[in-house]
């Protein structure tokens, strides 16, 4: 009898997706533990309080999940989601790498126009 833990591949996972009143798609995400991932927006994002509404589709193992996840992202486009849709960055290495080259330029600039 093999009594070992399904692998994280095989795994059952949901797509979850919480909107506003009005219909608005805040966020998609992943997961196998739906309670505990739900648990952690509640008590770690601050746009919890304008869900009205979680849907959920189940699927069988990561890769069908990831799959899922990312193709419900790139149609909803949601407000909180920053992979997988057309926005860029609001924060990490992309932005600093931005803001980096933005304030080079501009010491350059300041450079070469003063005598």
């Amino acid at each position: 009898m093999n009594s070992r833990p399904p692998d994280i591949w095989e795994k059952r996972h949901y797509v979850y997706e919480f909107y506003t009143a009005d219909g608005t798609c805040l966020y998609v995400g992943l997961t196998s533990q739906v309670g505990a991932r739900i648990q952690k927006h509640i008590t770690e994002t601050r746009w919890w309080p304008e869900v009205v509404r979680i849907e959920l589709s189940r699927h069988d193992g990561l890769r069908a999940g990831s799959i899922a996840e990312r193709d419900r992202i790139q149609a909803l486009q949601p407000v909180h989601n920053i992979q997988f849709t057309d926005k860029p960055p609001a924060n990490g290495w992309a932005t600093r790498r931005a803001n980096s080259a933005r304030k080079l330029k501009e010491i350059r600039s300041r450079a070469t126009n003063h005598p």
